[in-house]
């Protein structure tokens, strides 16, 4: 038959074992993995793509345009025989410059400086002609 200090110990042992069980849940909720990236779906208009390069830019719905000009570009990750007819230059030009209406599914990723790296891992095209 245990003893009480035998049950003190297992009561004292439990208590750190679920202390620890909650403290490690918590932390890997709010730990930051900069090796994970959850994908956000966003829909917008398309003013520029290169096809050959594999880039164009984006402008958000929503978001106000940059009064300087700048712009925010997007990598697309895609071979060449699944690029969608939005964003897919001609024959004698990989360029386009329409404004083109689009989803975007894509990731952010920044590498330890003020540049974050947008990259589209689906683009649907809701233009009827793209």
């Amino acid at each position: 038959m245990p003893t009480l200090s035998t049950s003190r110990a297992l009561v004292a042992g439990a208590a750190l074992v679920a202390v620890g069980a909650l403290a490690g849940s918590l932390l890997t909720r709010v730990a930051h993995d900069p090796h994970t990236a959850t994908a956000e779906v966003l829909t917008g208009t398309v003013p520029w793509s290169n096809q050959q390069i594999r880039r164009f830019a984006f402008e958000a719905d929503g978001e106000p345009r940059n009064p300087l000009g700048d712009q925010t570009f997007y990598e697309f990750v895609v071979d060449d025989l699944t690029v969608p007819g939005c964003l897919a230059g001609t024959n004698d030009d990989p360029v386009r410059e329409d404004r083109r209406r689009v989803e975007v599914e894509a990731i952010h990723q920044s590498f330890d400086g003020p540049r974050e790296v947008n990259i589209a891992l689906s683009v649907r095209c809701l233009d009827a002609a793209g």
